[in-house]
């Protein structure tokens, strides 16, 4: 894999989640009430060497997302990841 090739990985399934999520936690706060569901994959534990790559940046996107969950709950604002739902 190519660095621009991992960088592209990242910047889709991770660095796009955290700065919408930073753009928005903030009114989502204030308003007292929300979600922040980010969807991930099982992806990590695949043999394919591709979606093991994809699987790693989802499984940095779900500590992320259950690390504003945490962070957020106090304030009224839920959180997961969607890991392990399937959409038909």
């Amino acid at each position: 894999m190519q660095e621009t090739e991992f960088d592209a990985i990242v910047d889709t399934n991770l660095k796009s989640a955290f700065f919408l999520t930073v753009a928005l936690a903030p009114a989502v706060v204030d308003r007292g009430a929300g979600k922040v569901v980010n969807i991930t994959t099982m992806a990590r534990a695949h043999r394919d060497a591709r979606r093991r790559r994809l699987g790693a940046s989802k499984a940095a996107l779900s500590l992320l997302t259950k690390s504003w969950a945490a962070e957020y709950r106090p304030r009224g604002v839920n959180g997961g990841d969607g890991r392990g739902v399937r959409l038909r």
